[in-house]
């Protein structure tokens, strides 16, 4: 049994999110506010003991407006109460879980069947934040916003004279169901979460729809994952004590203590406590503790004997008056109890001495990284009733869950990109760690975690992925909602197309899946200088975040799949790459009757394949969705005091036709040398087959660019006009409204 898919409904900018968890490790990626946390916060809120924390805020912003008009519409009409109970309802956050049961696993289940004649497969179950009851919460609502209406109605009729100009009178609280739902003790007081069985068949959509609940569905009476499925989170604000004070952070104004040293106190008290339900081999301690006790008893009471003589004398005790005796209690937990309880060794002076630092002296990075493997031990070995498990415990844990759900949010906090990547390897290995675990399938863990590490990104199996991306429905709502891409499934039966992929997103690091844009170079020199062009001609880009990949122009079209998927603006920077009725390379002309032979552009944009074509297509068909491609185009230059047409053949021949004043005064080796001494010959009246051929004689294009940024001050560059017109793309595409809204609306009104 485990987790298959999880649907995330009217939960902050999850309008509709459907989720299919692998077995093992789901990691959940994306931009910033993008609806990874809203993800974790979701699952927490409903599977966990956090259900009393829902807030107004939780509830999809966009949600609000129909909300409010049945609100109004009750306000009206008593009669619409009952009308508006399922549109109402359709608007409440929820979340679908399915479950993959086999039939041997039907009594573990048999709570939660939806009927009699299930045979096998999915089972779902519905978690929805509702009223508990709904004519109750909505006649209140009326009754409140009566009464508020009526004293100022009141106050107005009071007035004897209202003077030209008077402001229009304020409304009191609440002005709406939304003010009224805001107030913490009303939204606690009516709304609870409930659950629902859910129709097997619905998951077998290919678009996921969430079943609209018949009203005569009833809900499970008691919690229907109680024994069936064990949660346990760690949030991504851990905390970790300040080295210079003796303060120790706590988590949402009084959640767990973040030091280690606590974790093994708990640790200590869950699973080694002798004293807690001893065995045989616990007695042998707890004997070594009372003689302990023993001894340090009579010192206290020796110890004390002059003092409590001197007491005597001023009269206390008297006669009738009990006398003061000393017992002391020896407990082992008090000993893990300080600031320096974990200790970490840092040199061995001599035989008789180490020299230690306590916890809070390490680093924060190492700090975190014991403390979420150290919790990953604990929840395991809590999972599976290792060590003292008290018979309160046992009784009510008759029997060990069979799914293992945990949750972690951002673990790259403080971690270096080893670390992460490490850690992203283990943590999964950690959890299953345990005799019962390691070759069973009786027991199921899985993993998500979300992150903004690419460093963690890069170090799993692509159809680990599950890509949250921000879009806007309609101008209408103009609100940000967010999808799921899942990586899994992008490339479909490709199996080539996809081992590719996976291996080039493996050797770089997987930053595409959390930028705002992205641009696709040809090659070296390309992925050198384009920050420099940014930066001193595109300024507003340094603002966005980027992600630039340099793949080549023969495979930049396989990453096409997993670009129109993310929906990211992407620019692509790429070659005419001209060659003769042969195939042979050759130098562009106008009028030669050339083909291109880019897979990037003959296959995925602008799909034009004959160069004369391609050198005269306008900005408006070069654009295909969120993609654009710019390539060298037919181009006026003054070479020697004549104006010339030329097209460029590649990025290098570009560069230097846009600076030819640059390159007159530069030298330097390899390739940048002989394009010199060609605009220093003034004689050559063929530059241009001479510029072609001495990019094809030289295969070194990095070395190229690395004279460059060595020699000319990036500043003194213009960059060629080709890219240019690419970022003016990219830069109008990031600033556009749509991405303005996504911005303004994420900075408060969405919560991630």
């Amino acid at each position: 049994m485990h987790i298959s898919d999880i649907g995330v409904q009217n939960f902050r900018k999850l309008k509709n999110t459907f989720i299919d968890l692998n077995r093992e490790r789901t990691l959940l990626v994306g931009a910033n506010n993008s609806g990874k946390t809203s993800c974790i916060d979701a699952l927490q809120l409903f599977l966990t003991e956090k259900k009393n924390e829902f807030a107004a805020t939780d509830f999809t912003i966009s949600n609000w407006s129909e909300l409010i008009e049945i609100g109004e519409k009750c306000l009206i009409s008593s009669g619409s109460i009952e009308e508006e109970r399922n549109s109402f309802y359709n608007l409440l956050p929820s979340i679908d879980l399915w479950l993959e049961v086999s039939l041997d696993e039907i009594h573990l289940v048999d709570h939660i069947l939806p009927s009699l004649k299930w045979d096998g497969g999915k089972l779902g179950i519905r978690f929805r934040f509702e009223p508990r009851e709904y004519e109750k919460l909505i006649e209140e609502y009326v009754k409140t916003k009566n009464e508020a209406v009526n004293l100022i109605k009141k106050i107005r009729d009071k007035k004897t004279k209202v003077e030209d100009g008077d402001k229009e009178e304020f409304s009191l609280w609440p002005k709406n169901l939304k003010e009224f739902l805001e107030d913490k003790n009303n939204l606690g007081k009516h709304f609870c979460i409930k659950s629902y069985p859910l129709n097997p068949k619905a998951i077998e959509l290919e678009n996921y729809l969430p079943e609209e609940l018949d009203q005569e569905v009833e809900s499970y009476e008691s919690d229907p994952l109680r024994g069936l499925i064990k949660v346990d989170v760690i949030n991504a604000q851990r905390g970790f004590s300040d080295p210079k004070t003796n303060s120790v952070v706590m988590q949402n104004g009084g959640g767990e203590l973040k030091t280690l040293s606590h974790q093994f106190r708990e640790y200590y008290a869950s699973h080694i406590d002798p004293s807690n339900n001893p065995n045989e081999e616990d007695v042998e301690a707890l004997s070594a503790i009372d003689q302990a006790q023993s001894a340090f008893n009579d010192k206290i009471k020796n110890g004390f004997k002059s003092p409590l003589k001197e007491l005597e004398k001023i009269g206390y005790p008297g006669f009738t008056d009990p006398k003061i005796t000393l017992s002391c209690k020896v407990n082992p937990i008090d000993g893990l109890n300080h600031s320096s309880a974990i200790q970490f060794d840092v040199i061995k002076l001599d035989e008789s001495y180490d020299l230690k630092l306590p916890e809070k002296y390490n680093g924060l990075g190492y700090q975190n990284l014991i403390s979420m493997v150290f919790r990953l031990m604990r929840y395991r070995d809590r999972w599976m009733r290792v060590g003292k498990v008290s018979i309160e415990s046992r009784e009510k844990l008759n029997r060990i869950e069979p799914i293992h759900l945990v949750l972690i949010e951002e673990p790259e906090a403080h971690l270096h990109a080893q670390v992460k990547q490490v850690f992203i390897r283990k943590a999964y290995e950690v959890l299953r760690n345990h005799p019962d675990l390691k070759k069973s399938k009786k027991f199921a863990t899985q993993l998500i975690v979300s992150t903004h590490s690419s460093h963690i990104t890069h170090e799993v199996e692509y159809s680990d992925l599950r890509y949250f991306k921000r879009f806007i429905p309609d101008e209408k709502v103009g609100v940000p909602y967010s999808k799921m891409v899942s990586m899994g499934n992008v490339f479909g039966t490709k199996d080539k197309t996809r081992r590719f992929v996976s291996r080039y997103l493996k050797s770089v690091h997987s930053d595409l899946f959390f930028a705002d844009g992205i641009i696709l170079v040809e090659g070296a020199a390309e992925r050198m200088l384009m920050p420099h062009f940014i930066k001193n001609n595109f300024k507003e880009l340094t603002e966005c975040y980027l992600t630039i990949l340099e793949v080549g122009g023969a495979h930049a079209h396989t990453l096409k799949p997993i670009i129109e998927k993310i929906g990211v603006p992407t620019l692509i920077i790429t070659d005419l790459d001209s060659q003769d009725s042969n195939g042979k390379s050759t130098l562009p002309l106008i009028g030669g009757g050339q083909l291109t032979n880019n897979d990037t552009l003959k296959n995925w944009c602008p799909e034009v394949t004959h160069i004369d074509c391609l050198a005269r297509l306008p900005s408006t068909k070069k654009v295909r969705g969120n993609v654009r491609v710019s390539y060298q185009k037919l181009e006026q230059i003054s070479f020697n005091g004549e104006i010339i047409g030329v097209v460029p053949y590649t990025f290098e021949d570009s560069l230097v036709f846009e600076n030819l004043e640059v390159f007159k005064d530069f030298g330097g080796k390899g390739m940048a040398k002989k394009f010199y001494e060609c605009i220093r010959d003034e004689q050559s009246s063929e530059f241009q087959t001479v510029f072609f051929d001495i990019i094809k004689s030289n295969s070194k294009k990095a070395d190229f660019a690395l004279e460059v940024l060595y020699n000319i001050p990036p500043e003194n560059l213009n960059t060629p006009n080709y890219i240019q017109e690419g970022l003016r793309w990219l830069f109008n595409e990031l600033k556009s409204e749509n991405l303005k809204k996504i911005t303004k609306e994420s900075k408060g009104c969405e919560n991630e």
